[in-house]
């Protein structure tokens, strides 16, 4: 094809690549003098009437994508030999497969995950889902000044999930169909189930995922992949990859990954929001990534000037109370415990920021009188005691939000006992990698049992 021209107004001169639905070619535009990209179609799949009426019908509602996190359609047409094209924007840019060769800075992932979601809100406004949401079709710019630039490409495979009830719309919809790519594919879609947008969420997590860990949640041939998708919770990222990564961005992929479309995030919009609240306000993304409704109590409190370290006792008060409040809101919520979104035990790093959360919802307390206490770190004991009801076990469960409360609990009847024995199996507990599964929740509670019952 190189050398042809393509509309009386495209000379093709490249090859690009290609995928599913057709190959890729640089062209240029004959009187704009503008480099575009023109994807055709395989021509085996240019036989199949189905196919070319609904890659019409899609390329028509695709052309309205204008935004900068996504490619666009510019024109659409023939090849000279009939089959049907797109013309595109020729993004710059490297696939964002070639940019991943281990785990990413936090930093990093939340720009680039950031990105994404206000692409796909733009595309699910339209009326389109994507279905092959991978790292092979996000293009990253580095510009000159050093942002790096996300755009996702390859509408080709797309639909359209705004109901249609016309004959026409349900025959060129039809979902018994399975397109995509098995590392990404989401749980209803490899089930040929109706799509919807938060398909399209499920496989953004898994990218977000990949960005954290440096590799996807799961390995092995196509069909053992989707399986797995279909059926498992993703592995903790420290025992899929061997690093620790932020603890509340792997919660929010976790959350994106669910396997139930309810248990997900439910629009673009909402993860966009969870998303900020993680770099401002960690204890309210929590609260967010665990599916409690935000309140205006969760605004962050105001900027308090640092405090000296506490000694360790106090540290134990301040995370316990923290862990502590985070199982209390999460057993007022709905969210289900095998989600595993749970409050993450503060690092010390946090602990200043972590202490203004606590005394901020404190009911029995002024705001005035709560910030004068955050300021103090002696106040910490008093502020653990005024939250903290008598040690009392709960009716043994599995949940997440149980784990939580006990952890709490226990932490709080540790701070009067001088053992640094149970200190130090206490301190081992990981709180938040025992929430991922009901296995390792029931080996954190009975070991919090076991420490319970120990003698002081």
């Amino acid at each position: 094809m190189v050398g042809e021209i393509v509309e009386d107004r495209y000379v093709i001169e490249a090859e690009l690549g290609e995928g599913a639905m057709g190959r890729v070619y640089r062209a240029r535009h004959l009187r704009l003098a503008r480099h575009v990209a023109i994807k055709a179609m395989h021509r085996e799949l240019a036989r199949v009437p189905t196919v070319l009426e609904r890659f019409a019908r899609e390329a028509r509602i695709a052309a309205r994508l204008r935004h900068p996190n996504l490619v666009s359609v510019l024109d659409v047409g023939s090849m000279p030999d009939k089959r049907p094209m797109i013309v595109l924007e020729l993004a710059p840019g490297r696939k964002l497969a070639e940019l991943i060769a281990g785990p990413m800075a936090a930093k990093r992932v939340v720009s680039l995950t950031r990105q994404l979601l206000r692409g796909l809100l733009h595309a699910h406004a339209v009326g389109l889902i994507h279905r092959d949401l991978k790292p092979d079709n996000i293009l990253v710019e580095l510009t000159a000044s050093g942002v790096e630039i996300a755009r996702i490409v390859d509408f080709g495979i797309a639909v359209q999930h705004q109901r249609d009830e016309s004959i026409e719309g349900r025959r060129l919809t039809e979902v018994n169909t399975v397109i995509g790519t098995p590392f990404y594919m989401s749980p209803e879609q490899s089930r040929a189930q109706e799509l919807d947008p938060r398909s399209d969420l499920f496989s953004l997590g898994v990218i977000m995922y990949e960005l954290l860990a440096g590799m996807t949640p799961f390995a092995g041939e196509a069909f053992d992949v989707t399986l797995a998708n279909a059926t498992k919770d993703p592995p903790p990222i420290e025992e899929r990859a061997g690093v620790s990564v932020d603890s509340l961005l792997e919660a929010f992929a976790r959350r994106l990954m669910a396997r139930r479309r309810d248990e997900r995030f439910q629009t673009a919009h909402e993860a966009l929001e969870v998303l900020d609240l993680v770099e401002r306000d960690r204890i309210a993304a929590a609260r967010a990534i665990a599916g409690q409704r935000l309140e205006p109590r969760d605004e962050p409190t105001e900027a308090l000037p640092p405090v000296p370290k506490p000694r360790r006792h106090v540290v134990a008060v301040m995370m316990a109370a923290a862990v502590m409040l985070g199982g209390v809101m999460l057993a007022r919520g709905s969210a289900p415990a095998a989600s595993g979104m749970v409050l993450d035990v503060a690092p010390s790093a946090e602990l200043v920021a972590a202490r203004e959360q606590v005394v901020a919802h404190m009911p029995a307390m002024s705001r005035a009188p709560a910030i004068s206490a955050a300021r103090a770190t002696i106040a910490a004991p008093a502020i653990a005691a005024a939250l903290a009801p008598e040690l009392v076990p709960p009716p043994r469960d599995d949940s997440a939000a149980a784990l939580a409360q006990r952890y709490a609990e226990v932490g709080r009847a540790l701070k009067s006992r001088a053992d640094d024995l149970l200190w130090e199996r206490f301190r081992r507990i990981r709180v938040f990698d025992a929430m991922a599964t009901a296995d390792a929740r029931r080996a954190a509670l009975d070991e919090l049992e076991r420490i319970s019952s120990a003698s002081p």
